[in-house]
């Protein structure tokens, strides 16, 4: 006579990474309700050591009872004689959305004999255990662990079950808490993106079955359908409320500004130069000074300023010692207004002196 072993796995992992906006939950249940032969929403199995990837199935219930909540035992064949004396793989998998933090995952697992256990392709334990539900119970795993193993975006729990005879099958409750500010995805069969969304599903409603967030905006797919927004188009932001979208919006926290004409870092309506000079540095004459030419709160650039109170000194002198003069003066006048400092009076005056204006 042919021992069967029942394999139980529960894992209990609290990981700490900063809150968000909200806790999230994503719980998977195999199997649910239904009658025997019903697909396995969550799981995927494989007979080919994961090469194709096919449905799992609802295979009724076990000498060996149920995990509390779980109401049907799977295979990856549609009932507990198929199998029997083979290795096959199970995978569930789970899409966790950009910036999650301080995930919390209760697995609880059954199997029908031997169970091996990854996540995201990296070994976590192994166990064959005799008969009765308290045995094969896995300890926790620390934070240390598992942080490193959960990511952004899919992530993938493998089990690797193998049958010493008798029935073949397993189950399990799994219960992932997290905080972000947008909900997770559970995948399915036929969810390449594990986006919510069969691919069957993504080519009626037209969105990518290779990208799990078609339009970008941070919320995935299925997600959004669930919502009953648009997966095809990013919702319109407007931060600082002002009318005009911040993908528009030269200044999105300003509600005064949205415009830059110049592209001088000062919006269009406080800008009194939307013109502005904006070489690196002060140019007198031709001639590069080395002055920074800054921005003022107002839009107006220093070389603005210098061309407004120099600019004509070109075309006014009738030679170049004129010309230096008109200059002098000029800058005099900004000296003593605060705009430049005397090591800038020099080095513009300076440029002034060797430009070529005035002379024959």
């Amino acid at each position: 006579m042919k021992i069967r072993r029942l394999c139980q796995l529960a894992l209990f992992v609290g990981l700490s990474q900063g809150a968000l906006a909200e806790t999230q939950s994503l719980t998977m249940i195999g199997g649910g309700p239904g009658p025997v032969g019903t697909i396995d929403p969550y799981s995927e199995g494989s007979t080919d050591g994961g090469v194709t990837w096919g449905p799992t199935y609802y295979v009724g219930a076990h000498p060996w009872g149920f995990i509390p909540g779980v109401e049907n035992w799977i295979n990856v064949y549609p009932s507990q004689t198929q199998g029997l004396h083979q290795t096959n793989h199970v995978r569930i998998r789970f899409n966790l959305p950009e910036g999650f933090s301080d995930p919390n995952l209760v697995l609880q697992l059954r199997a029908d004999n031997v169970i091996k256990v990854y996540l995201n392709g990296t070994y976590l334990a192994e166990r064959v255990q005799g008969l009765g539900a308290a045995d094969g119970m896995f300890g926790d795993w620390s934070p240390a662990v598992v942080n490193p193993l959960l990511e952004e975006g899919i992530n993938e729990f493998t089990m690797e079950l193998t049958d010493m005879g008798g029935l073949v099958a397993f189950q399990y409750l799994i219960d992932l808490t997290f905080e972000a500010d947008q909900e997770g995805t559970i995948g399915q069969a036929g969810d390449t993106d594990v986006d919510g969304l069969t691919d069957t599903d993504e080519a009626i409603i037209g969105t990518d079955p290779y990208d799990s967030d078609t339009d970008n905006d941070g919320i995935l797919d299925g997600v959004e359908v669930g919502m009953g927004s648009d997966p095809l188009t990013a919702p319109i932001t407007d931060s600082d409320n002002d009318g005009v979208p911040d993908e528009d919006d030269a200044f999105p926290s300003d509600p005064e500004e949205s415009a830059d004409s110049d592209n001088d870092g000062v919006g269009d309506n406080a800008d009194q130069n939307d013109g502005s000079i904006l070489t690196a540095t002060v140019i007198i004459g031709g001639i590069d000074s080395g002055v920074a030419n800054t921005v003022g709160a107002d839009g107006i650039s220093l070389a603005d300023r210098v061309t407004a109170a120099a600019g004509s000194c070109t075309t006014t002198s009738r030679n170049h010692g004129a010309y230096v003069s008109c200059v002098a003066k000029a800058l005099n006048t900004l000296l003593k207004a605060g705009i430049i400092t005397d090591a800038q009076k020099e080095a513009l005056q300076s440029a002034a002196g060797r430009s070529s204006i005035g002379k024959k």
